[in-house]
């Protein structure tokens, strides 16, 4: 395994790491709030009879306007039909709150509050954002909490779907122009170009690995531009492989933008292994791909063929694939 694949590997499992801690926190976190849950059940709730006890996520609003992903504490709520009103017990730390409402104050969050990622409904008139329990699984706190806001307040409008919409703002939609745009790029021109990198020098090599780490600086942006932290680090995640994926390919064509040399056909030797070896000094080593290796496949060792090979502008040798093809159409020998 060469240095360029190591470090692309490094990279990619560095970034497999941060996602199974950042599960893992929130998995710990969601444990946590139901431990904390269960005891405050067993002290408060069971002296509080007449009452429905349905489990709920409870922030406040210093905590959900910073975007945090997951709920601050865990609860219970305690549904009295017949008065039109409830009542909330929730542990937060070592303090314990304990608030009752009437059903008027419930609502849905304002439009001010779309970017927060977290799913809930206001409740009262220093609003606590509540939502419906379901573990660390956020599409499914989505969805008990519509049918728990449903069930408080009939007539309130219903809660989206539960994802983040990525299209509501400019910060999000333009990661994900970025993304498809890359995306399109690295494989339109790796399909159109003639030409196919032979060896990268040690700068261009590590510029290449290290391209998608830029994608890290998204995500202060994206969080700047009211985006949940959480689809923050999507997006940037996401955007990282469309730079893997194009980065080749744009330093390819930067390459051959600025080189000074026409393409010149150089001699090489075919070995045992199959790989190609130079007959002059400073050459790369080359190696044909897809149907161009099966081309010549066949050929017996130490056969000398020649192959247009040019050194661009950032010192990356391209083999013009073109002449080979050509002859593969018409059917020539690959020795001719």
């Amino acid at each position: 395994m060469d240095v360029g694949t190591s470090a692309s590997l490094l990279v990619f499992m560095v970034a497999v790491v941060c996602l199974l801690l950042s599960a893992g926190w929130r998995i710990r976190l969601a444990r946590r709030r139901e431990q904390a849950r269960v005891a405050l059940r067993a002290s408060h709730v069971g002296t509080a009879t007449g009452l429905e006890w349905i489990p709920v996520q409870v922030s406040r609003p210093a905590w959900y306007r910073r975007l945090h992903t997951g709920h601050e504490a865990g609860g219970w709520l305690g549904i009295d039909a017949e008065a039109d009103s409830v009542r909330l017990l929730a542990q937060r730390g070592d303090d314990v709150i304990d608030c009752a409402w009437p059903l008027t104050q419930t609502r849905v969050k304002p439009s001010s509050l779309r970017y927060s990622t977290l799913p809930g409904f206001l409740i009262g008139s220093e609003p606590l954002l509540l939502a419906g329990d379901a573990g660390a699984n956020e599409l499914r706190s989505w969805y008990a909490t519509r049918v728990l806001l449903h069930r408080l307040a009939p007539t309130a409008v219903a809660l989206p779907a539960g994802l983040f919409p990525l299209e509501s703002n400019r910060w999000s939609l333009a990661c994900c122009v970025l993304f498809f745009v890359l995306i399109l790029y690295g494989f339109a021109d790796k399909i159109t170009t003639p030409y196919f990198a032979l060896a990268l020098p040690p700068v261009v090599n590590r510029v290449e690995d290290l391209l998608p780490l830029l994608a890290i600086l998204a995500v202060p942006l994206l969080r700047r531009g009211q985006v949940p932290s959480n689809t923050a680090w999507m997006l940037a995640f996401l955007l990282g492989i469309a730079l893997k994926i194009a980065a080749l390919p744009l330093l390819q064509r930067i390459d051959a933008l600025t080189a000074t040399d026409a393409f010149a056909e150089q001699p090489y030797r075919l070995e045992a292994d199959g790989h190609f070896v130079p007959l002059a000094a400073g050459l790369p080593p080359l190696r044909l791909r897809g149907i161009l290796r099966d081309y010549a496949r066949d050929l017996p060792a130490g056969t000398e063929l020649r192959f247009a090979l040019r050194r661009g502008g950032l010192g990356i040798w391209q083999l013009d694939e073109r002449p080979l093809r050509e002859r593969l159409r018409t059917g020539v020998s690959p020795t001719r």
